[in-house]
């Protein structure tokens, strides 16, 4: 089977032993370069996630591996892209999950209020990912800023929650930890359309 890497090809047996040595020579190519790794291509298929176990299931019949990379700013900008359409999502289910507070809140309340937890968690993992990076958008600063807010009301919903204080709950999302989102979904938006482009988000 073939690798296309960059301006380079690679040919490797189809055998689960090449999978290390692609891996190998993709790591190799991304510390070299100004890149990321993206996703791959395989035989006209394109795969983004799981993909060891993709390779490992069809290595046996595999012609051709295009590997897909993206330079820094794309990587960034996919990022911002991902959190404005998460935020564009969430809001409205947040502002409907208030509103159960303030009624007689249910298993499934309960359940929602941990999905909030793990999607908030994944906002702050994307923000640090960001901010990792040594070009940032200009306005990085403020973002951070909101991040932080972010977690100090989180701390105010935990302790509501550990008291099972359903109205105090209600009230903290409805009138700090969504005025927050919607800060932060307006300056990714600012940061996206001064800075970035719209085009790049599969």
């Amino acid at each position: 089977m073939k690798l296309h890497l960059l301006d380079t090809e690679f040919d490797y047996p189809n055998d689960v032993t090449s999978l290390q040595k692609i891996a190998d020579e993709i790591n190799l190519k991304t510390e070299e370069t100004p890149y990321f790794f993206s996703h791959f291509v395989i035989d006209g298929i394109e795969v983004y996630e799981e993909y060891q176990e993709y390779l490992a299931e069809h290595i046996k019949k595999i012609e051709l591996i295009e590997v897909y990379l993206k330079t820094k700013k794309e990587f960034i900008n996919e990022l911002t892209l991902s959190l404005e359409n998460y935020l564009t999502r969430a809001i409205p289910e947040i502002q409907l999950l208030s509103e159960e507070y303030y009624q007689i809140a249910k298993s499934s309340t309960w359940e929602k209020f941990q999905e909030m937890l793990d999607g908030i968690e994944w906002i702050n993992g994307t923000i640090v990912s960001i901010d990792h990076e040594e070009e940032k958008p200009k306005s990085w600063n403020e973002v951070l800023k909101l991040g932080s807010d972010l977690q100090e009301v989180l701390k105010q919903l935990t302790d509501g929650m550990a008291s099972k204080d359903e109205i105090l709950i209600g009230d903290i999302l409805q009138y700090e930890f969504i005025t927050l989102l919607e800060e932060l979904k307006n300056k990714i938006i600012m940061i996206i359309d001064t800075e970035g482009k719209r085009d790049l988000l599969n």
